[in-house]
């Protein structure tokens, strides 16, 4: 069984973290696009909408964590006609003071206030978390059955049946993801399969019921569905 525990995740602020010898390729390119002058102004409403509007049109891998709050302006008005990618970027994340940005290692990442929550679903650790030419959705389905083991152990007493079905002709659904960890969190799974496949991006909408420490994790996500709507895996590009 894999075993699960809650860690507290991360600082968050702005910055661009230097990258590691291996990831100096992507972090190379991603700055490249960040410093990218366009003309651009995202036509999605929301902040949220606009982000992954953005990241879509600029080929940006991103990891976003996002809390709605009253404070955020969707108002375009502000938006310069001429800017890099990375002012952007910051400009709609200006709009929601409760959320912060950070460039690093090859993938951009926009933190809620809730980073640091000790009930936040993706500060869950991981003791192993491996993948062999999978897809998306395999990578998906193998890490909402570890929560799932974690949160109900007792349904795993007798062991399971292995097996779900993944739409291969799909973007999402080609068979390049390979890795393997130990002691990982939620959150850095994810990042690891947006960066393996190279075309995805991952959302995880956080509300005030998932972030009750009054009500256990293992009732927040009591079945299945519950722990597939934690987050959503979008590619950023439709060919394959």
């Amino acid at each position: 069984m894999i075993g699960i525990v809650p860690v507290f995740a991360l600082a968050v602020a702005v910055c661009i973290s230097q990258p590691t010898p291996a990831q100096q390729g992507n972090a190379h390119s991603l700055n490249q696009k960040f410093e990218q002058k366009v003309q651009f102004r995202p036509k999605a409403g929301t902040p949220l909408d606009q982000l992954i509007e953005v990241a879509k049109t600029f080929d940006i891998p991103m990891g976003i964590e996002w809390s709605e709050s009253a404070k955020c302006n969707a108002s375009p008005a502000g938006f310069r006609t001429e800017e890099t990618v990375g002012e952007l970027l910051k400009a709609i994340i200006r709009r929601c003071p409760a959320q912060t940005l950070m460039v690093e290692q090859g993938i951009v990442h926009v933190h809620s206030r809730f980073a640091r929550h000790p009930h936040n679903v993706l500060n869950l650790r991981l003791w192993r978390f491996q993948i062999k030419d999978g897809s998306v959705y395999d990578a998906e389905y193998l890490l909402r059955l570890a929560i799932d083991m974690h949160l109900h152990p007792d349904k795993y007493a007798g062991g399971y049946n292995g097996g779900h079905g993944s739409p291969r002709d799909e973007v999402l659904g080609i068979p390049n993801i390979s890795f393997s960890s130990r002691n990982i969190t939620v959150r850095d799974i994810l990042d690891r399969i947006v960066k393996t496949n190279g075309n995805a991006l991952w959302v995880v909408r956080l509300s005030a019921v998932s972030l009750n420490e009054r009500v256990p994790l293992s009732r927040t996500y009591n079945d299945d569905e519950a722990i597939v709507r934690i987050w959503e895996l979008l590619p950023l590009k439709d060919i394959r």
